[in-house]
């Protein structure tokens, strides 16, 4: 029970965390915003975000995986911060790491999936 209402709350701050990177970018603070996302990103995984962009999503959970098992709707919540690091990206005229990051984002959402 602890563990649980311990991940509710986490996936509450998560999701206010989601709505104030959407919020940022909606009112054009590209700069902030990305940086919202390596915290976010950070938060989430436990990792550095450089190593999240870097590895293979599968990489990614495993080494997530080192402090236990990884919930599912985490992995969708890192998924949609990467996806929304990727608008910003684009925004601000980086397509490639744009391309990249919406790869990983897409990559982590199937990991996240019921069925994977």
């Amino acid at each position: 029970m602890e563990r649980e209402d311990y991940l509710a709350r986490q996936l509450r701050d998560f999701a206010r965390v989601l709505a104030r990177i959407l919020g940022l970018r909606d009112t054009g603070a590209v700069t902030e915003a990305l940086e919202a996302c390596e915290r976010a990103i950070a938060d989430a995984s436990g990792l550095d975000p450089r190593l999240v962009r870097r590895f293979r999503a599968a990489d990614v959970v495993a080494f997530m995986r080192l402090s236990g098992e990884p919930d599912p709707r985490v992995l969708g919540h890192l998924g949609a911060v990467l996806e929304a690091e990727a608008d910003l990206l684009e925004r601000a005229g980086r397509a490639e790491e744009a391309a990249a990051s919406r790869r990983q984002a897409a990559d982590l959402a199937s990991l996240a999936a019921p069925d994977s």
